[in-house]
């Protein structure tokens, strides 16, 4: 699938046949109202520049992760996409990514993680949404579904993130693995490496399904899909 983002920050997936569809981040990125402590943050002076630092070395960190598990399982390797406006490569991101991928390490030494696919782009077969899941394989025996993430904890939108990808997965009857489960890994710089679970999926759905119907009231006023 081709993805590209519009002039609104919006990732649109483009499907066979033509069907442009919006990405699980963009949703939950966009479409969510904002808490007044996030809000407070992002009016800061350097706001603009710390979200794209951290967005940077998260995308470093994830194609450093990818060709880890491609090299040692023989998968297609991955692509490295920076923004045209990322910040340079200076001692803080590298540094940053250094510490990430340690976390990384710490990680692989207490869980076995074998992949059967990485970097998997998928799409909602009714609900019309797409997103790229960073793995789909087994953790600890168990068939998974992981988003891994360098921020310093796990946030509701993760959670609502990996269980709409999980949804996307299984939308499909005709897929190749079936996750069981769905599963947020934290590798931060600065806190160390967390692995979650999602336990209440359905209340990350319901999250989820909340910046989704914001976003079909935007998008689809008369195409919505109802049946959450």
């Amino acid at each position: 699938m081709e993805r590209k983002s519009d002039d609104k920050g919006i990732r649109w997936y483009t499907i066979a046949g033509g069907a442009q569809l919006p990405s699980v981040t963009s949703i939950l990125h966009n479409f969510l109202p904002e808490p007044p402590a996030l809000a407070a943050w992002k009016a800061r002076p350097t706001a603009t520049a710390d979200l794209k630092f951290a967005a940077t070395l998260g995308t470093i960190a994830h194609y450093r992760i990818a060709t880890i598990f491609a090299e040692a399982f023989h998968l297609p390797m991955v692509d490295l996409e920076l923004d045209k406006d990322a910040p340079p490569l200076d001692y803080d991101l590298i540094n940053g990514v250094k510490m990430a991928m340690v976390a990384f390490a710490k990680m692989m030494q207490k869980h076995e993680l074998i992949p059967h696919i990485i970097e998997h782009s998928t799409w909602h077969q009714e609900m019309m949404y797409a997103g790229t899941v960073d793995f789909l394989g087994d953790l600890d025996g168990v068939p998974s579904l992981i988003d891994f993430k360098t921020s310093p904890q796990v946030r509701d939108s993760h959670r609502a993130q990996v269980v709409a990808y999980k949804r996307a997965v299984l939308s499909h009857p005709d897929a190749r693995f079936k996750p069981q489960q769905a599963v947020v890994i934290v590798v931060s710089p600065v806190n160390g490496f967390k692995v979650e679970v999602v336990k209440d999926e359905d209340a990350a759905w319901d999250l989820f399904w909340t910046a989704f119907d914001n976003f079909q009231k935007a998008h689809r006023p008369k195409d919505r899909w109802c049946n959450r």
